[in-house]
């Protein structure tokens, strides 16, 4: 097999796998979090939100999206594309910038791809941070190819990129990264102080993009309104950081791999087999010996790894976030899987020379782990789409009933949480969202029983939030009704009925509202005065 084809066979692998792995996000047409108000508010208020937190761009695209008949497929494609591309300028700035051999660079840029961090992508409130982590690698790869062939052009490309990209601000501190990847490049120019500050000097303007960001930002696009203190560094934070950190460690990189081995069965080993075997004559799939015996490469590799993964944490631990795969909190994840991608990898390389392993163990090994993040990652994706049916079914029952339709305040207990990504507890605006959904208006206001203690806290929401959070029209009273979501007749978690429920959306709508209503079952006790106080 010539060259050419080895790397068209390779790509046609990774592509594959990639859709298969996440792909089934198509098919998912729901709302999570503060997709209901994304949804929900109008093109006006979206932008106005926007302006506040300082990103009025990402307003615009949000809006002009939601201008089409059928905007989730179109939000779920870009989120596709652009973490697909992602990965393949990945793999495209490890061959220009290692020596790292053809295989290695496949299973570093298959961990990339599937390590089953960043679930919340599938939410349409995420595009701007898919967008701007794309435009990111893309200003990665353009300051690769300056660094191989000066040409102004391409200096001014990964500039203009990089700038737009820190917009998710995150990737301020994550440009450590690339800033490092200069340095790397240069080295060999490198020798004393003096050649370290003149090099320094020669890329001043990456050097100061950053500082020129943060000005700009800080005079024409510092958050206020309700975003007002959005994203700010504390004190108090930059100090618990450290053990932030290591608390990133254990649920972003231990935990994941405790996740994905949890869904180990016999099904992932007869798959795992079978890709092996299918895939063992294909010298581009199978590691060589000088990969184990460099002692060096792997220290540094790894190395590396740990550094990644730590600014990628970092740009969070100090805003007080723990990366972490709990409620929404998996968006945090963004920048965790270049650094996790090579510890994982030479971690095991590094495990297999030290244990004197037979080349083909780590192999199927290394196979094995990607099937297992696949596995995963669908089990993600099915699981935000059984949440999405539940909160279907919750509007029809609110549609349907006489006592939301008379009544304005309502309290909810969730009894039926296994649906629920994560089992996560629902949030002010998604049981606005609901009510608004099944009634049009904006007069209702609900909260979870356990974040309600008197009617301050109604009052809380309305003064800071207010027409955000879909209570425009609301007028404050005591709480009306405690609602109690619970299990219904419809079970859908089996795998045939979570399928069958996924046709008859897509082929006969009306027998799916009917099944679908019938997930959960809403009881409702009266909230006498005083009860709630």
């Amino acid at each position: 097999m010539n060259q050419k084809n080895k790397v068209l066979h390779e790509n046609i692998v990774l592509i594959v796998l990639y859709i298969f792995s996440h792909g089934i996000i198509l098919l998912n047409d729901g709302l999570y979090w503060d997709d209901w108000a994304l949804k929900l508010q109008g093109s006006k208020r979206i932008i106005d939100l926007y302006l506040q937190q300082g990103t009025v761009w990402a307003g615009y695209i949000h809006s002009f999206l939601f201008r089409f008949s059928n905007p989730f497929l179109l939000y779920r494609l870009i989120v596709l594309f652009a973490y697909g591309i992602s990965v393949f300028l990945f793999d495209r700035i490890l061959s220009k910038v290692t020596n790292i051999d053809k295989t290695s660079r496949f299973f570093l840029v298959a961990f990339f791809a599937f390590l089953p961090l960043n679930s919340a992508r599938i939410t349409l409130i995420c595009l701007p941070y898919a967008i701007c982590n794309l435009v990111f690698f893309c200003g990665s790869f353009f300051l690769v190819k300056y660094l191989e062939k000066p040409k102004l052009i391409l200096r001014m490309l990964a500039i203009c990129m990089f700038f737009f990209s820190f917009f998710t601000q995150s990737l301020l501190v994550f440009y450590s990264i690339p800033f490092l990847l200069i340095l790397y490049k240069n080295r060999s120019r490198i020798n004393t102080a003096k050649s370290f500050f003149f090099n320094l000097f020669r890329y001043i303007d990456f050097v100061f993009l950053p500082f020129f960001f943060w000005i700009l930002k800080k005079t024409f696009w510092n958050p206020y309104g309700i975003y007002s203190g959005y994203l700010s560094f504390r004190t108090k934070t930059i100090i618990k950081s450290p053990l932030l950190l290591i608390e990133t460690f254990n649920a972003s990189f231990f935990g994941v791999l405790d996740a994905s081995f949890l869904g180990f069965s016999s099904l992932i080993l007869v798959i795992t087999v079978c890709v092996v075997y299918f895939l063992r004559s294909n010298p581009s799939f199978v590691l060589k010996d000088s990969v184990l015996q460099n002692k060096r490469e792997l220290f540094f590799y790894l190395l590396f790894g740990i550094i990644a993964f730590f600014f990628g944490a970092l740009a969070y631990n100090v805003l007080g976030i723990v990366p972490a795969d709990v409620h929404f909190d998996s968006r945090h994840q963004l920048l965790l899987p270049i650094g996790a991608s090579f510890m994982l990898f030479y971690s095991c390389l590094s495990f297999s020379r030290f244990l004197n392993l037979p080349r083909k163990a780590i192999q199927f090994a290394l196979w094995l782990l990607i099937v297992l993040f696949i596995n995963q990652n669908l089990q993600y994706y099915i699981q935000y789409q059984k949440d999405w049916f539940k909160q279907v079914s919750i509007v029809e029952n609110i549609k349907n009933s006489e006592i939301f339709e008379k009544n304005t305040t309502f309290l909810f207990r969730d009894e039926y949480k296994a649906l629920n990504i994560n089992e996560r507890a629902y949030f002010v605006y998604e049981f606005t969202g609901w009510m608004k959904e099944a009634f049009s208006d904006e007069t209702r206001f609900g909260v979870d029983e356990n974040n309600y203690s008197s009617t301050t806290d109604i009052e809380y929401y309305i003064k800071k939030y207010g027409s955000s959070y879909l209570l425009s029209d609301y007028v404050m009273a005591p709480p009306d009704y405690l609602v109690i979501i619970q299990k219904g007749t419809y079970d859908v978690d089996s795998i045939w009925s979570f399928f069958h429920l996924n046709y008859l959306k897509l082929f006969d709508r009306v027998s799916f509202m009917e099944r679908v209503s019938r997930i959960v079952k809403l009881n409702y006790q009266k909230i006498e005065s005083g009860d709630w106080e």
